[in-house]
């Protein structure tokens, strides 16, 4: 669509996230975000809290794309704590952004090998790894936005991307007269993080804002990562 139908209306603009059409018309402004950089923050936590030593994470296809949640997950965790190893599983079939039955049983799998905290990349099967982990007495993430709700005591944090935060900046830059161009929101600009990170963490449900300590590791590392001191691998590049 972002290929043809900008092109066929000139006077009307268009965002488009997470991707941008090949050939991009002058109308058509592209975002995309530094998910891998939020997902390290979340392994920092992982590796601070994970008390088997082993973490994983449920994710709905092994793509290049998608892979952004689990290397930098795992590679956070092993900067506090080299030793612990991660291991990722797939949704998978027909419907793997929406098979919560699949993502529960790929969930069990992983805590029935002493996996203790599961990140949950599976979208619509979040709540099957949120099931999982409860019945294990082991711990989840959720991605994209707080999920803590959906599984009270059981989440850690969230893998957050503020979509919001492009929004409001491309219609604030159409509305000034500036047009297209292509934008990246990493945490620097505030397009990605984690709830440890929001000034709301202690009302947010998240079983982080129970731990100080990791409060204070994550925002010690989200400052070193926009600071330039840490260099978050980009899974999609490699």
């Amino acid at each position: 669509m972002f290929n043809t139908v900008p092109k066929q209306h000139p006077g009307q603009q268009f965002l488009q996230v997470d991707s941008c059409a090949k050939e991009q018309a002058a109308n058509l402004a592209c975002v995309s975000f530094k998910e891998h950089e939020a997902a390290y923050l979340a392994g920092v936590e992982a590796g601070l809290l994970t008390k088997s030593g082993q973490i994983g994470v449920v994710a709905a296809l092994d793509t290049p794309f998608i892979h952004r949640w689990i290397e930098p997950f795992f590679a956070g965790a092993a900067s506090v704590r080299p030793e612990v190893t991660g291991t990722p599983l797939y949704v998978g079939g027909t419907n793997p952004f929406s098979d919560p039955a699949r993502a529960k049983s790929q969930a069990q799998t992983l805590t029935g090998r002493c996996v203790d905290i599961v990140s949950a990349a599976a979208s619509g099967g979040n709540q099957g790894v949120f099931e999982a982990v409860a019945t294990a007495g082991a711990k989840g993430f959720g991605v994209d936005v707080n999920q803590c709700a959906q599984s009270p005591g059981n989440i850690i944090d969230n893998i957050l991307k503020h979509v919001d935060v492009a929004e409001s900046a491309a219609i604030k830059e159409i509305a000034a007269g500036k047009t297209g161009g292509v934008k990246v929101y990493g945490l620097a600009e505030g397009g990605v993080g984690v709830v440890a990170l929001d000034p709301g963490v202690a009302s947010s449900g998240c079983t982080v804002a129970d731990n100080p300590e990791v409060l204070a590791k994550v925002k010690q590392v989200r400052d070193d990562i926009v600071a330039g001191k840490i260099t978050v691998a980009d899974p999609l590049q490699g």
